[in-house]
C-alpha cells in the first residue's frame, strides 16, 4: 500500500496512464473504475493496492453507470483529487465526431462521483474536439463544453481548461489534449486559476527535448532503421514493402512522398486510401492511435526490394514508452488488446505535472 497522505480516485482509467502520472506527483490512488476487462487486468498488475469500484451484486465488467452511489459514499470527504478520462469517441476527429453517441454523456457520471465523494480537485482528460462539439444538431443548441461547466458548477465546482501539447512534458509524441481542473468551490477559495497552467508550463519547460529514437533504435530490430535524413533524392525509385497487416505477396506499395511539414514519409496501403506513415526516429510522432483492425498507422524503417532494410509496426513496448510509460510498465493482453489500451491512455508526464500542481494547494 502507496504511504502517499494524500488520496485519489480514477474513474475510466484506461490501462493506468493517470494512475501512474497521480502517483508520481505524491497521490495514492485508492481506487479506480474501468469498463474494459484488459485494461483492468493491466491497472491491477502495475497498482495492485488500488480497489477496482463496481458493483457488488454484478458478476460482469463493471459499467460505470451501473455501480450504486453507496459504493463511493465510503470515500465522501476522504479524497482529496477525482480524475476522469472519461470516453473521447463522439468528440474525436479520428472518431468521426458524433453528437448523438451515447458516450457523450459519460462526463455525467464523472459529475456523480465528485458529487459524492467531494474531492478539492477534479482533473479531466479529453480530445480537442470537446472544444467544438454541440450538444445537439441546431446551430443555436450549447457547447458540450459548456454544459460540462455548468453541470460541476451546480454541484459546487468552478472549472478552467487549457489545451496541453505531450511533447512539453517530455513525451516524444504530438498529442494535443484538453485538461479541464476543477476546484470545490467552498473549500479552495484563495485559488488562482491561471497559476495551474505557468506552473505546468514552466515544469514542462525544465524536461529534456525526446525524440523516439531513445526508444526505437535501441529495440531488438532497431539496427534496422533509416532515419530519413539518409533517405536519397531519388526515393521514389524505391519500392516499399510493410511487413504489417499486408497481403503476404512481394508486390510493391505504388508511391511513398516525403511529407517534410510533419517530418515523417507516408506511404498508402495497396487496398485501400488510408496512408500508413513512417515515422522519423529523431522526431516526435504523431498521435499513436489505438486500433489496429485497420493499416497500423506508423511503421518505422524502409525496404527496398533488395532486402537491405525493411518497414514494420512500431511494437507495443515501442508504443508504450512513445506515449510516457517506463520500459517496466506492464500490459497485459493480445497485441491487438496492447496497442488499443496505449493508444487510449493518457500520457503519464502530462497527468503527473497537472495533479503535482495542485497538490502544492493542499
Amino acid at each position: 500500500m502507496s504511504s502517499q497522505p494524500y488520496k485519489a480516485i480514477s474513474l475510466f482509467s484506461g490501462c493506468g496512464g493517470d494512475t501512474l502520472g497521480l502517483e508520481r506527483a505524491g497521490f495514492n490512488v485508492v481506487a479506480f473504475n474501468e469498463f474494459n476487462k484488459t485494461a483492468i487486468e493491466t491497472h491491477l498488475a502495475n497498482f495492485p493496492h488500488s480497489i477496482l469500484l463496481k458493483d457488488p451484486q454484478a458478476n460482469s465488467s463493471p459499467d460505470i453507470t451501473k455501480v450504486p452511489d453507496a459504493v463511493f459514499t465510503p470515500y465522501a470527504g476522504q479524497i482529496h483529487l477525482v480524475f476522469a478520462g472519461f470516453p473521447c469517441q463522439g468528440f474525436s476527429r479520428a472518431g468521426k465526431k458524433n453528437i448523438q453517441d451515447p458516450r457523450n454523456q459519460m462526463f455525467r457520471q464523472f459529475v456523480r462521483v465528485a458529487r459524492i465523494v467531494r474531492p478539492n480537485f477534479i482533473i479531466g482528460e479529453n480530445v480537442t474536439g470537446l472544444l467544438t462539439m454541440k450538444s445537439g444538431p441546431n446551430e443555436d443548441d450549447p457547447l458540450m463544453l459548456d454544459i460540462i461547466t455548468r453541470a460541476f458548477q451546480e454541484i459546487g465546482y468552478s472549472l478552467t481548461y487549457k489545451v496541453l501539447e505531450a511533447t512539453d512534458f517530455g513525451v516524444p509524441q504530438k498529442r494535443k489534449r484538453v485538461v479541464l481542473v476543477g476546484w470545490n468551490s467552498r473549500h479552495q477559495t484563495q485559488l488562482d486559476p491561471s497559476s495551474f497552467w505557468a506552473s505546468v508550463t514552466a515544469f514542462g519547460s525544465r524536461l529534456p527535448q525526446v525524440s523516439q529514437s531513445s526508444f526505437v533504435t535501441n529495440s531488438m530490430e532497431g539496427a534496422h532503421l533509416i532515419p530519413t535524413t539518409s533517405v536519397p533524392e531519388n526515393f521514389s525509385d524505391y519500392a516499399l514493402l510493410v511487413t504489417e497487416d499486408a497481403q503476404p505477396t512481394d508486390v510493391p506499395h505504388p508511391y511513398v512522398v516525403l511529407k517534410t511539414r510533419d517530418n515523417l514519409l507516408s506511404c498508402s496501403k495497396r487496398d485501400s486510401p488510408i496512408h500508413s506513415e513512417i515515422i522519423a526516429v529523431n522526431r516526435p510522432s504523431k498521435t499513436i492511435i489505438c486500433t489496429y483492425d485497420h493499416q497500423p498507422r506508423l511503421l518505422v524503417g524502409l525496404k527496398k526490394p533488395s532486402g537491405l532494410a525493411y518497414a514494420r509496426c512500431l511494437l507495443p513496448d515501442e508504443l508504450k514508452q512513445i506515449q510516457g510509460f517506463p520500459a517496466e510498465f506492464i500490459i497485459r493482453g493480445t497485441k491487438k488488446e496492447k496497442v488499443t489500451q496505449i493508444g487510449n491512455a493518457v500520457p503519464p508526464p502530462m497527468i503527473h505535472s497537472v495533479s503535482g500542481v495542485l497538490r502544492q494547494y493542499l
